[in-house]
């Protein structure tokens, strides 16, 4: 669908849609779900939308500057927070990684002083 969009945007109306426009402003995996900037003239606008509805059978509608930057705004707040999961992720794993030779020795510890107190208390319950 996208390489599809690409290539055929341009041709919908003749002369009135700037060529190689087409910007993708969210770089999903999921090719049902993108949203795409066109830059068309003003006038031309609607029967660019009405093309685009018809040919591609896509949701087409017109966005101000404020809701270009409001989603752009979110896309970076999303990046950043998926930047930070993944940092604290990986320090977790070291710290897990770094700390866990530590918590089975002392697991190991545990169990033997635990051995050594049942054979004292054995020892004892035999002598009397």
């Amino acid at each position: 669908m996208v390489e599809t969009f690409q290539k055929g945007y341009q041709d919908l109306i003749e002369g009135m849609v700037l060529p190689l426009s087409a910007l993708q402003l969210d770089k999903n995996q999921d090719e049902k779900c993108s949203l795409w900037r066109v830059i068309v003239m003003k006038h031309k606008k609607n029967e660019f939308i009405n093309e685009v509805r018809t040919k591609f059978r896509v949701n087409a509608k017109e966005f101000d500057k404020e809701e270009i930057d409001r989603l752009a705004e979110e896309f970076k707040e999303k990046q950043t927070l998926k930047f930070k999961i993944d940092d604290k992720k990986k320090n977790l794993i070291e710290n897990c990684d770094a700390s866990y030779s530590e918590v089975y020795h002392a697991l190991l510890h545990l169990k033997v002083s635990y051995i050594f107190y049942l054979s004292i208390l054995d020892c004892t319950r035999n002598q009397h």
